[in-house]
């Protein structure tokens, strides 16, 4: 199995971002934020989930419970 930060960080650039940074482990996910150097307005702030070799960016739904639910996303806030 590939490391998390590693698959994050290629489905990120592969999508147009720079990189991804960890966030929190929330449902059995690994959740990451993507990162751009460059502020862009994209929407909601989607972000990266991993689980196992599974990697896919969130639903809607998913997005505003993570906001919800990762203490680490709160204290960024």
């Amino acid at each position: 199995m590939t490391n998390t930060n590693d698959m994050a960080n290629e489905f990120a650039v592969y999508h147009g971002y720079d990189g991804a940074e960890h966030l929190c482990t929330w449902k059995g996910y690994e959740v990451y934020e993507p990162i751009a150097k460059k502020e862009r307005i994209t929407g909601l702030p989607y972000k990266i989930l991993i689980r196992q070799d599974d990697v896919r960016f969130s639903t809607v739904n998913e997005t505003f419970d993570i906001m919800d639910d990762c203490d680490t996303y709160l204290e960024r806030g």
